[in-house]
């Protein structure tokens, strides 16, 4: 038995695998450069060098209007996602809670899916001020609420013996049982809404033609007006990099609440 835990072979198996699955997404990145320089050198002018484009991100982190810019992008998803992952969660609970409450929601939860998000900014833009956070809500309030839901619901049917001896629709098997055990479903959705925000955030933000110390699309949207077009593309490989942070950091705490407590990612977009 002490031999099949700690086999030499599977380890030095394992080693390969990881090490061939990093080789494979360098070489899709050095693809991707090529990608990149193929346009440049098709493109002329109007498309810059990676590396220069890479220098240029850089550069542009010394900038205390960007890291400003940044940060206050930043603050506007944390603080709509604040929003998104109440209401997400309270309503995921609920459906989860009173079956026909998940039929009654599906309708929204669908069309908040569906909905163009381009066609919704066109509209926004007439009326509010405030349509990077609305398009933020819109684009992450299902996913949480997908989330919550399936977690909530497969609480329901674990614990349905024990529920049902307290009262399976009584408040204190709402507030003491579902909403705590409903924790890791809620941060799986939070987490696999993040990276979606922000590139929500950064789109609102260019529509709504920001100036520079409000956001980072904002700056993208200036740049694209003075032709500075390796001044653009260097924002947006920074908006790129950060999003591509969120999501690393996003598939670690979705692995890790898979192994502890057996989540799943869910998918919004679908009817049934």
């Amino acid at each position: 038995m002490e031999e099949e835990h700690h086999n030499p072979l599977k380890e030095e198996e394992k080693k390969k695998k990881v090490l061939f699955h990093a080789l494979d997404i360098l070489l899709g990145f050095l693809f991707l450069v090529l990608i990149w320089d193929a346009i440049y050198l098709l493109g002329g002018e109007t498309f810059p060098e990676f590396f220069r484009t890479l220098g240029g991100m850089f550069l542009l982190l010394g900038e205390q209007n960007v890291l400003t810019s940044l940060l206050m992008t930043l603050g506007r998803i944390i603080l709509t996602l604040v929003i998104s992952t109440f209401l997400g969660s309270l309503l995921g609970l609920l459906a989860a809670f009173f079956k026909p409450l998940e039929a009654f929601f599906r309708p929204l939860i669908y069309v908040m899916t569906a909905f163009p998000t381009v066609s919704m900014i066109l509209f926004l833009i007439i009326y509010t001020k405030i349509t990077s956070y609305i398009i933020v809500a819109f684009l992450t309030f299902p996913v949480i609420y997908k989330a919550v839901l399936k977690g909530g619901k497969d609480i329901m049917e674990k614990y349905s013996d024990p529920l049902s001896l307290e009262g399976k629709n009584s408040l204190k098997s709402f507030v003491l049982v579902l909403c705590p055990l409903s924790l890791p479903s809620i941060f799986l959705g939070v987490f696999q809404a993040s990276g979606l925000a922000l590139k929500g955030e950064i789109m609102g933000e260019v529509f709504m033609n920001y100036t520079n110390a409000q956001g980072l699309g904002g700056m993208i949207n200036q740049a694209y007006i003075d032709v500075n077009m390796p001044r653009l593309f260097s924002l947006t490989l920074l908006a790129i990099l950060t999003m591509s942070l969120f999501d690393l950091l996003g598939v670690w705490i979705k692995g890790e609440l898979e192994k502890r407590y057996g989540t799943k990612s869910v998918k919004t977009f679908h009817w049934l």
